[in-house]
């Protein structure tokens, strides 16, 4: 049986407007680094009266700003960019939501705002308690200054492509050797970093035919492998 404690430590949140429900854990805490990528947009407006559109998207979460490159004359751009939110702890997120505004380029007046689309603090408080390593890839809707579904020129809901995915940063514990810490797969503890002591040994055979034994272990995982020091026979 799965005690309790272990049992209790993840747990799925429902999530509202259709989004996906996500498994957290309780009491989530550490550094955390947020990937958004902007992966492509579908059904934008016109916005230019001798063209179609020339987009491009400015991030913001936290005290971070992003931006992507502008995709010319497009209604289907295709940005395929990734930006890193650095949060120093997930039990204190930054407040506010995940916003992403999408612009029009104008090279002749000021550029013009499509709109927004937002990603809740309750969301992002979810998303960075979520079991690691988590990502999803969503298609979200566009809106308006007044709240309302941007229609692309094709009469549709203008959307963009999301994918966010979250990780544990990697940094070593100020005591842990960095030959150790070296083991720690990708650099980031989202895989999570596992720590073996060796702490003693009781009733070993003897080995040796003037003495006992002078032993020592070989700890291995995945492509990682250990050694720790002889110990002389007392």
């Amino acid at each position: 049986a799965v005690p309790a404690a272990t049992a209790s430590r993840y747990k799925k949140v429902p999530a509202a407007d259709g989004e996906a429900e996500i498994e957290i854990e309780e009491g989530a805490s550490g550094k955390r680094v947020v990937e958004v990528t902007i992966l492509r947009g579908e059904h934008l407006p016109k916005m230019d009266t001798f063209g179609t559109i020339d987009g491009y998207c400015e991030l913001f979460y936290g005290s971070e700003k992003f931006k992507t490159e502008t995709k010319m004359n497009t209604y289907s751009p295709e940005w395929n960019q990734t930006f890193k939110f650095m949060v120093k702890d997930a039990s204190y997120p930054p407040s506010g939501p995940l916003r992403i505004e999408v612009w029009d380029f104008d090279r002749m007046s000021k550029n013009e705002k499509v709109g927004d689309i937002l990603i809740s603090e309750a969301r992002m408080k979810n998303v960075l308690r979520a079991k690691l390593p988590w990502e999803e890839t969503t298609e979200r809707r566009i809106v308006d200054d007044k709240k309302k579904e941007v229609v692309g020129n094709d009469k549709k809901p203008s959307v963009i492509h999301i994918k966010l995915k979250v990780i544990g940063e990697a940094v070593a514990p100020p005591n842990l050797p960095a030959t150790h810490f070296s083991a720690l797969p990708g650099g980031y503890a989202g895989d999570r970093m596992v720590e073996v002591t060796v702490i003693s040994a009781a009733h070993l055979p003897k080995k040796d035919l003037t003495g006992s034994i002078d032993p020592f272990c070989e700890v291995e995982f995945a492509k990682s492998k250990k050694k720790t020091p002889a110990m002389p026979r007392e």
